[in-house]
């Protein structure tokens, strides 16, 4: 590969990295909750570009089953949030509601996780519940059966970002075997 093409490559590179710095796209991210009841939560959640707020959640919640009230056994999908785009704390913390898909379909409410956390250099984490408005953030919640709401309290959990750094790397190395790849195939095509 001649030097000339090599720094076009890196200078490709370089631009598609700044560009994708400056681009400001919805974030999601991984989320893995535990709770007190040994119940579990694993999905995706979704924050606006604009004011990072909770737009989407993608996940299933297992020991607690879809349509039924409260721990137990099986899974709950969690499909939605409650008021996306709202956030029920203030900024840089963010509070909403990740809803079970029962309660989506039915107008009673089923289980449902308090999601609460905050933003440190357009990071999020899982903060200390008491960032919510009702104290109670990150717990799973439910009606019991004497109308009174429940909390299952969340006793670990994380949220996993991925690193522009480490997309700008694999890029480079993209780039790089597609370079050696164009070489190899000019000169197979000149012998």
């Amino acid at each position: 590969m001649s030097l000339k093409r090599i720094f076009f490559v890196l200078a490709l590179v370089i631009a598609i990295g700044f560009v994708a710095s400056q681009a400001k796209a919805d974030q999601t991210d991984s989320v893995t909750m535990t709770f007190a009841s040994g119940a579990s939560f694993n999905g995706t959640v979704t924050f606006s570009s604009v004011d990072n707020t909770l737009t989407a959640v993608n996940g299933v919640l297992s020991g607690y089953l879809d349509g039924t009230v409260g721990p137990g056994t099986g899974s709950d999908p969690i499909s939605w949030v409650y008021a996306p785009g709202f956030n029920y704390s203030t900024d840089p913390n963010f509070s909403n509601f990740l809803m079970d898909t029962a309660s989506l379909t039915s107008s009673s409410l089923f289980n449902w996780i308090e999601f609460t956390g905050s933003f440190t250099d357009g990071v999020p984490s899982l903060a200390d519940p008491s960032f919510a408005p009702d104290g109670m953030g990150n717990s799973v919640q439910y009606v019991d059966s004497l109308g009174n709401t429940a909390y299952d309290p969340m006793v670990s959990g994380a949220i996993s970002t991925p690193e522009p750094s480490s997309l700008l790397l694999l890029g480079a190395g993209l780039a790089t075997l597609l370079g050696a790849g164009s070489k190899k195939r000019r000169s197979s095509a000149a012998h």
